[in-house]
């Protein structure tokens, strides 16, 4: 359901370590059939929920490249 794709991001981000992965490689893993534009919007607002739900703005950072902090996964 509904907390598929957010959990999937916080688990492929945090899995990639320091590297990070690229939010276009996020979105087209996550959201292949969508196009280049909705699925960029998704990740989006999933990365938002993910923040807000967390309470940490730093459980996603990076603009091209998504990675995670880990004091923010203890």
């Amino acid at each position: 359901g509904a907390r598929r794709k957010p959990l999937a991001l916080l688990a492929l981000v945090a899995a990639a370590g320091e590297a990070g992965v690229a939010r276009d490689r996020a979105c087209a893993m996550l959201w292949p059939d969508d196009p280049p534009e909705r699925a960029r919007r998704s990740l989006a607002q999933t990365v938002y929920a993910l923040r807000r739900e967390a309470g940490h703005a730093e459980l996603l950072v990076g603009d091209d490249t998504l990675r995670t902090t880990a004091a923010c996964l203890t």
